[in-house]
Parts: C-alpha cells; sequence; structure tokens
C-alpha cells in the first residue's frame, strides 16, 4: 500500500480486526518517495495486464464484457 506518494506499508497484514487482534502478523512502514514510486509503477505495470473480473457467469450467459482500466497514483 502507497500512501500520501512517500509511505509504504507491506507485510503479511490484513487489515482485519483478527489481524490485529490474535493473529502474529506485522505490518512494515517505510518512508521514501523513491521506493513508494517503483511500488506505484509495479503496480500499474500489473494493472495494465489484468482483466476486469465480470462476475460468475451461468452456463450460456455471455462473458462479462471486458473494460479497460485507468488508473492513476494517488
Amino acid at each position: 500500500m502507497v500512501i500520501n506518494g512517500e509511505t509504504v506499508i507491506t507485510s503479511s497484514f490484513n487489515f482485519t480486526r483478527q489481524a490485529e487482534n490474535a493473529n502474529a502478523e506485522n505490518p512494515l512502514v517505510i518512508r521514501g518517495a523513491a521506493l513508494a514510486e517503483k511500488r506505484v509503477a509495479n503496480w500499474q505495470a500489473h494493472a495494465e495486464r489484468s482483466e476486469a473480473y465480470g462476475g460468475r457467469s451461468d452456463e450460456g450467459a455471455a462473458p462479462a464484457e471486458k473494460k479497460p482500466r485507468r488508473w492513476r497514483a494517488t
């Protein structure tokens, strides 16, 4: 996760009550614009190759229409 263009949060930590209160998970917070830029660029590269999930289709139903995604870094 990239916050404000300079803070990166990465780890096995899931943002749930279970993770916060019971699981042995640890968040790692790194501050640095250069790393944040690299993470955003990597995410955008994956997003450009991905397809939107259209849900389950019943047998014989037309597959979900593929729509191009446009992502922007925040």
